[in-house]
């Protein structure tokens, strides 16, 4: 409630209340105001959810550097496996449809 307030003491809402406007007008700026102080909100949340990511992302890093070497050999192992098992199948699927295009 007191960001709205804030909110409405700002330049447009300033103009808003020292205007003679039409009611439509008031109306109009009175709108902008209250989408103005969405935004904000929204760009604030945001910005948490931003830092906290890159929290996240620095601590994960952070640990993967101060993991023994027998943890980074296991992870190393893990990859060459998964890549071995990727190469095999696309292996596979290669003869396969190559045994499909020869003519008989």
């Amino acid at each position: 409630m007191l960001e709205l307030l804030q909110a409405v003491f700002s330049t447009r809402a300033g103009w808003l209340m020292m205007s003679k406007g039409t009611p439509e007008l008031e109306q109009h700026c009175l709108y902008h105001i209250v989408e103005d102080f969405k935004l904000d909100r929204q760009l604030g949340k945001a910005e948490e959810q931003f830092k906290r990511r890159i929290k996240q992302s620095s601590s994960a890093v952070n640990e993967a550097q101060n993991c023994s070497s027998a943890d980074q050999v296991q992870r190393i192992r893990a990859v060459i496996e998964y890549e071995a098992r990727y190469k095999r199948s696309a292996r596979v699927q290669i003869r396969s449809q190559a045994e499909y295009n020869i003519p008989h």
